[in-house]
């Protein structure tokens, strides 16, 4: 046990401490805690979910897991389920089942509204930065092209919330408070934005999501489910891919399957 988790075990009186996850960016830990069942959360030092447990305070167990304790490098969170998988469900032709569970849990994030951006949370135009940057720069059209519609949507924004900010079909799990999301990364912009993710995911999936039936099909049930712009939903997917394939190289990751799914939506959108 290392010194870190031997002194948050300490902290907090956790018992049957067992490993549940390495991730780049945190280490996942279940344990029982005054009784009950949790889920130890520690953040790595280059983590990008410092922020994390602020905004699942914002949501306040509405749409989210419940924070139960935290420190600045440390949460405890409620217990979830495992399965049934979202991912899982899209692989086993339920895709438009899962996208059901998808904006049941967007909606409920999305209970409160605010009118003004909570300070220390980042904007849409912040989360788009390294994609502007790139479009700055010898590149391919594509980019350009995203640059460009980013900067209309922008322009025109509409119905602005605090965004759980990556919302996709592995950061939903179950629970007896039925449906829940987990690891947000806290963005405050156009709630159109909540479901971009999801039309480039599952990943792994390709043959799936790299259908632009596809893409067309989740775009029409988001717009009617969630009273949105399905025209506006593929342009914040398109824009998305594109900041995928550069948040990639920034750290030296694979973009082949970012790029295909930007050439499946560049399709659908209006240049």
């Amino acid at each position: 046990m290392t010194d870190s988790l031997q002194r948050l075990v300490s902290h907090w009186a956790l018992s049957e401490v067992l490993p549940l996850a390495d991730t780049h960016s945190s280490k996942v830990f279940t344990a029982e805690y005054q009784g009950i069942p949790v889920v130890l959360k520690i953040m790595k030092p280059a983590s990008d979910e410092q922020q994390s447990a602020r905004i699942l305070h914002y949501f306040d167990g509405l749409g989210a897991v419940r924070v139960i304790r935290d420190l600045r490098e440390a949460m405890l969170l409620e217990k979830l389920d495992p399965e049934p998988h979202l991912k899982a469900m899209v692989q086993q032709e339920q895709d438009l089942e899962a996208a059901a569970i998808i904006s049941n849990t967007i909606s409920a994030l999305h209970t409160k509204r605010e009118t003004k951006r909570p300070d220390g949370i980042r904007t849409l135009e912040v989360q788009f930065t390294e994609l502007f940057d790139k479009a700055r720069t010898p590149c391919a059209p594509s980019f350009h092209n995203a640059a460009g519609i980013a900067r209309r949507l922008l322009s025109s924004e509409q119905e602005l919330c605090v965004l759980h900010g990556d919302i996709h079909h592995e950061n939903i799990l179950n629970s007896e408070r039925g449906w829940l999301a987990i690891d947000p990364k806290g963005i405050f912009g156009e709630r159109t934005y909540e479901v971009a993710n999801t039309l480039c995911n599952p990943v792994d999936t390709p043959t799936i999501v790299h259908s632009s039936e596809r893409a067309t099909q989740l775009a029409k049930h988001f717009a009617e489910t969630l009273n949105l712009d399905a025209n506006r939903i593929l342009e914040f997917a398109f824009v998305h891919a594109c900041c995928s394939v550069c948040w990639a190289e920034e750290n030296k990751q694979d973009t082949s399957y970012a790029e295909e799914t930007i050439r499946t939506l560049e399709q659908l959108v209006s240049l």
